[in-house]
């Protein structure tokens, strides 16, 4: 492993169990960088998501991921219209992790919350109920959640699989400048990578047996 890489994998192996689905994969990715991963069903690309972003474990190799945390969207699910808060409310769970915006004055706090609901184009949706919204308008409130977090590596599991390639590509553009303009770094996983090509994201494609 090279020292102060921020996330690198070495021969990583993941899979389902004990049955491998995906690598040796060997990369690495620095403060700054977007990389969206690509490839069949079935492929491992979830798998390795959930690996990285340590909901599971890999099966071998070696993982360097950056000491202060991921934040991590995964693929949703119909328990995302259960959560039984206002927009806001989610965004401000999610900002109490971090010590920068605890720290801050509600006001502040607010209003970033605000601007980055207008990034991700959801402007003047704080009081709206996350239940009522529609499957691509929580997937922006995720995405907004993990902006907010000071976690320095993003991992989105076809978080914007609901959106519509207008979107997509606004949402691939924010997300690689906020990555490059806070140094941070967003792993994406994606069936169409297109928008987040152009947007600057490195390309990594799976074959089907799980390696590039």
């Amino acid at each position: 492993m090279q020292p102060g890489a921020a996330l690198e994998l070495k021969d990583l192996v993941v899979g389902r169990g004990s049955t491998p689905v995906a690598g040796p994969l060997s990369f690495s990715l620095a403060p700054g960088e977007s990389l969206v991963i690509t490839g069949p069903n079935g492929c491992g690309k979830t798998t390795l998501a959930r690996c990285l972003a340590g909901v599971a474990a890999p099966l071998a190799g070696a993982l360097q991921r950056p000491v202060n945390g991921v934040a991590f969207i995964p693929q949703s699910g119909d328990t995302d219209a259960l959560v039984p808060l206002s927009v806001d409310e989610v965004l401000r769970f999610a900002a109490l992790s971090s010590a920068a915006n605890t720290a801050q004055s509600a006001m502040a706090a607010h209003a970033e919350r605000a601007a980055v609901l207008d990034a991700v184009g959801l402007p003047g949706a704080q009081h709206r109920r996350f239940a009522q919204l529609s499957g691509g308008e929580r997937q922006r409130v995720q995405i907004a959640r993990v902006l907010l977090s000071e976690c320095p590596l993003m991992i989105l599991d076809e978080a914007t699989s609901a959106a519509d390639a207008a979107s997509e590509q606004m949402l691939a553009a924010a997300i690689a400048a906020h990555a490059r303009q806070r140094g941070r770094m967003a792993l994406v996983v994606a069936h169409h990578p297109a928008a987040w090509v152009a947007a600057g994201a490195r390309l990594l494609t799976l074959n089907a047996r799980g390696t590039p």
